[in-house]
């Protein structure tokens, strides 16, 4: 029996070891099992983050690559207005019999505005040294180095009515056409005011006004009426031909003062009074050759009123 008992307790002795190994195994292995589980989770969960990421901005671009073509942005506001100027220095010499020789610099400068408003109607508006003069916006120096007057030089608008038809309002560059640029009646800085229509079609043009001259609260109007039609276009030897005539008629001009230049007149007939002593009804014939010679551009006119 005590043989026995010493068997046992010899096994015993072993069996804690083994029990104790076996357990250690067993732990082990569940740790391994359990991060192994913790690293699925920890995969899952970075793809559940990052997927969604890629679907949503794949989304955006192609969704952004559809709307894009078939909405154009608008076009931005400094492509409808448009600025110009110009600034010209001269020198002058006066040789006048009644006077002693005069010798002048002077300076005239302009600047000028055009938006697109809406569809076929333009505004614009200038601003020109000459202040309140009508014929001339050069400004003589050497006044003590004074300030130079600016006035409103332009402010209309041209409304196209139709492709043959444009409407214009307000204070405009001389509508009518003028001879290789010039004209026997009126300045080219003078600035109509009052109302004006343009027409073309194909090689015949027209131009029509109704300018008020001088508006009078006590006595009538004066005003001007215009009336112009010609052809231009281009002959077969290449050579451009504008060929036309005018009517203009000044109401209410008679025994006024000067509208342009009060004082002188500018050569029309004063009385004793120093109003004009006729009124104004005036024809014009007019025609231009415009041609190369030796790749220079050459203007034959002429100008009869």
């Amino acid at each position: 029996m005590s043989h026995i008992l010493s068997i046992l307790m010899i096994l015993c002795c072993f069996a804690v070891p083994l029990y104790a190994q076996t357990d250690q195994a067993q732990e082990i292995a569940n740790l391994k099992a359990q991060i192994a589980l913790l690293a699925d989770r920890l995969s899952r969960i970075e793809q559940s983050v990052v997927e969604p990421l890629e679907v949503k901005v794949g989304v955006e671009v192609e969704q952004a690559a559809a709307i894009l073509p078939s909405q154009p942005m608008a076009p931005s506001w400094t492509e409808k207005v448009h600025f110009s100027g110009d600034l010209r220095y001269r020198h002058e010499t006066v040789n006048d019999d009644a006077v002693a020789v005069r010798q002048r610099h002077r300076i005239r400068t302009r600047a000028n505005l055009t938006a697109d408003l809406v569809e076929n109607v333009i505004m614009g508006i200038g601003l020109s040294t000459g202040g309140s003069t009508n014929d001339s916006g050069n400004q003589t120096l050497g006044s003590g180095f004074s300030r130079k007057s600016i006035g409103m030089d332009l402010a209309y608008f041209s409304w196209g009515v139709s492709d043959n038809l444009k409407l214009l309002g307000g204070k405009m560059s001389n509508p009518f056409f003028r001879p290789a640029g010039y004209h026997l009646i009126y300045d080219s800085d003078i600035r109509p005011e009052g109302l004006a229509l343009k027409f073309s079609l194909g090689a015949i043009f027209a131009n029509a006004s109704m300018f008020w001259v001088e508006e009078r609260g006590g006595s009538p109007d004066s005003a001007l009426f215009g009336l112009q039609a010609g052809y231009q276009g281009i002959l077969d030897n290449g050579m451009h031909l504008t060929a036309g005539a005018s009517y203009y008629e000044t109401t209410h001009a008679q025994g006024r003062a000067p509208f342009f230049t009060p004082g002188s007149g500018q050569g029309n007939q004063l009385d004793a009074n120093g109003n004009y002593l006729y009124g104004f009804s005036e024809i014009e014939l007019f025609g231009e050759f415009r041609f190369d010679l030796g790749g220079q551009p050459i203007s034959l006119f002429l100008d009869y009123v």
